[in-house]
């Protein structure tokens, strides 16, 4: 058995009304413990870098090496880093497959968190030894306590922060 966890940071750097989750929040919140496999699903290279950084050796990690966005590099509606829609086609479908073959899904707030649950629900359709579990992330934030910068300095200022609470916490 293995954990997803769908990790969604790029827009967030445009003040959606959503925060920065460090990975070690998700991992925390999911009851995912050390040496277990991990499934990863993200937009931001600054996960990988987080996940390289402070939490490599302590799981097992299985995601697409495939290009993505820093912070607000992309802009808003930028959703194709490779800038090959069928590579990026082909990767989300791998990653899809990779997370419904988990029993445990953590993730904030996205639509593809449906799709990911379908998928997995599909995948053990009758398998009463295996419970899944869909565990909510709460990374909503008042829109009005978010900070008023533009969308690469608010997605840096997450990040320090994530990396003060991980310094702080070896």
């Amino acid at each position: 058995p293995c954990s997803a966890i769908h990790v969604r940071r790029t827009d967030i750097a445009f003040g959606k009304g959503r925060r920065y989750v460090a990975v070690k929040e998700y991992l925390d919140t999911g009851g995912i413990s050390k040496g277990e496999t991990v499934v990863v699903l993200t937009d931001d290279v600054s996960t990988m870098d987080e996940i390289e950084e402070y939490h490599k050796s302590q799981y097992n990690w299985v995601y697409i090496h495939r290009p993505r966005f820093r912070g607000a590099e992309g802009g808003f509606e930028g959703f194709i880093p490779s800038k090959d829609p069928a590579s990026e086609v082909l990767a989300i479908m791998a990653e899809l497959q990779l997370a419904s073959q988990c029993n445990k899904l953590v993730h904030g707030k996205s639509g593809f968190v449906q799709i990911i649950q379908e998928a997995m629900l599909d995948q053990h359709p009758n398998d009463d030894d295996k419970e899944l579990q869909f565990i909510y992330m709460d990374n909503q934030q008042d829109k009005g306590s978010q900070p008023k910068l533009d969308p690469s300095i608010r997605a840096n200022k997450y990040l320090d922060s994530i990396r003060q609470n991980n310094k702080g916490s070896r």
